[in-house]
């Protein structure tokens, strides 16, 4: 156990110093995750308001154009008209002056263009730049005849390498609704009798586009809008929520978040969060107890571990010297009561031999009582017993029990009673008080002899509700360095263990724990000039 308790010491103050600096770790972290995490949580939230507002305000947008045709040059197209009447604008009817509905282009509308069945591209007569434009941009027009017959068909852009499709997964068009992914082409509202409106990409430009029956054919209606004219209106309205708001045009089925467009509002990164110095507060607190509880609880398995180490030392010093003491006195008793039972003791010798008997095994009896009542205090076994008599009465009973030990030590015994502790009745445990007494008679015998005679004073003061007494010696005293750990159990001082003096170190922790359980307490009078004084208090 010795050998590997050196070892079981140094891995667990390993993982327990591991153990600190992974929790201390975890909470330096944890402030910046939570951050994170709140700023994940206020981004959502900011997005998801800035959302419904720039929803809204698309819808009303884009309502205006499905609600009327962009516009007309005839009643001839009109459906609803008589075939007759029809014929007949056909034949006489030049075309008509565009809807006074649409003498004014909205601003985030770049302009208007239609295809006719003939592939002819045409555009309203106010804005007739827009038709240069097209046919200005490099592969516009091809992708805007492709889309007017096929709206499957995908975005090609000259110099780029035309895009793989499968089926219907085309990408290069998209759903302006997100809830129709299987087919990207379901426009967003029907606007019967025209048709529905479907929108695409070509580079930074939206297109929408929507084909109309009329009595020439199925024509094709569509507008463009540039995305930055389209962020001037739409991110003012969110920016006082976002700190950083963009657009990004979505080029995949299901990629935007905007209901409407096949864009993507990106929030930016700069987000605002709410004051969080209450919790930073909270969490700085978490923080320190982090810090301190792991230390203590490290600094408690240290001292454990240490008090294990000293109580196992302790109790192999203690099984070595009880070894020692019972070894000493059963060999005396065994030897002597040999020489006696084969008639090798001359008769002159036979009463120093039975005396030698006699001490020895009375020795052994105060050894093996000291070591068995320490044992059941250890145990929580508290005294129970109440004798009642005077105090002159139970001191003289207690003395005259330990006096034969001390004079035949060579020692004087006096005992002083005060006035009134000899008449007052005093309740003690008669018993516990000749133990206290007599391990501290043999603990004169052993350390108590000096130059002078040997001599043992014992006073009985009366105080308010206890007694006090006084077992004082003429020795050479107690070293200060010893005091430290003079009631400590198996422990002896140096000066012991260098004169083999006989004993095991548990007579004055066995007196002190005694006297506890009595209710009262022992100790060493700091003030003493000479000798060793014990102080003895028990209740009155």
């Amino acid at each position: 156990m010795k050998l590997r308790l050196p070892w079981i010491i140094t891995i667990i103050v390993t993982l327990v110093l591991g153990g600190m600096a992974w929790l201390a770790y975890e909470a330096k972290t944890l402030e910046k995750r939570f951050a994170s995490l709140d700023k994940k949580a206020q981004t959502e939230r900011l997005l998801q308001i800035s959302l419904e507002t720039v929803n809204t305000e698309l819808d009303r947008l884009l309502q205006l154009e499905i609600d009327r045709p962009f516009y007309e040059y005839a009643e001839t197209y009109a459906p609803g008209l008589p075939e007759e009447k029809r014929l007949n604008n056909t034949r006489t009817s030049p075309p008509l002056a565009p809807s006074p509905l649409h003498t004014h282009t909205p601003d985030w509308i770049k302009g208007y263009f239609m295809i006719a069945p003939n592939r002819q591209l045409g555009t309203p007569s106010q804005d007739k730049q827009i038709l240069s434009w097209i046919k200005e941009t490099p592969g516009l027009l091809t992708n805007l005849h492709n889309k007017a017959e096929n709206p499957s068909c995908p975005v090609v852009i000259p110099g780029e390498t035309p895009p793989r499709h499968s089926g219907n997964n085309l990408p290069g068009t998209i759903s302006i609704t997100e809830q129709f992914e299987t087919n990207p082409y379901i426009p967003i509202v029907a606007a019967l009798p025209h048709g529905s409106f479907f929108a695409w990409w070509y580079k930074d430009n939206l297109i929408l586009m929507r084909s109309i029956r009329t009595t020439h054919g199925y024509y094709t209606q569509g507008f463009i809008v540039e995305k930055q004219t389209l962020e001037n209106i739409l991110l003012p309205l969110v920016d006082k929520h976002l700190p950083s708001p963009s657009l990004k045009p979505a080029r995949t089925v299901g990629s935007g978040n905007i209901n409407r467009l096949p864009l993507t509002l990106l929030p930016g990164t700069e987000i605002i969060l709410p004051d969080m110095s209450a919790r930073t507060r909270a969490l700085n607190s978490a923080i320190l107890s982090i810090y301190i509880i792991p230390g203590i609880a490290a600094a408690l398995v240290i001292g454990l571990l240490i008090f294990y180490s000293r109580l196992v030392r302790r109790r192999d010093d203690f099984v070595s010297t009880i070894t020692h003491e019972l070894r000493t006195p059963l060999t005396s008793i065994t030897l002597y009561a040999e020489m006696l039972e084969h008639n090798m003791v001359p008769d002159s010798k036979k009463h120093e031999y039975y005396t030698s008997l006699y001490k020895e095994s009375t020795r052994l009896s105060r050894l093996v009582e000291n070591v068995l009542a320490f044992s059941k205090l250890t145990r929580g076994k508290l005294r129970g017993r109440q004798d009642c008599d005077t105090g002159e009465n139970i001191f003289n009973q207690v003395v005259d029990k330990i006096r034969p030990r001390l004079e035949e030590a060579g020692f004087t015994v006096s005992l002083a009673i005060a006035p009134q502790a000899r008449i007052l009745p005093i309740r003690t445990d008669i018993i516990s008080l000749e133990q206290i007494l007599g391990n501290l008679a043999d603990n004169a015998i052993k350390y108590g002899k000096g130059d002078e005679k040997p001599a043992i004073q014992i006073t009985v003061q009366l105080l308010p509700r206890r007694v006090l007494i006084r077992f004082r010696d003429n020795g050479p005293g107690i070293a200060f360095e010893t005091r430290r750990t003079l009631f400590t159990a198996f422990s002896r001082s140096a000066k012991a263990n260098a004169g083999k003096q006989p004993g095991i170190g548990l007579g004055l922790t066995l007196s002190r724990d005694i006297a506890k359980s009595i209710g009262g307490d022992l100790s060493l009078e700091s003030s003493s000039l000479t000798g060793a004084c014990f102080i003895l208090t028990i209740p009155a």
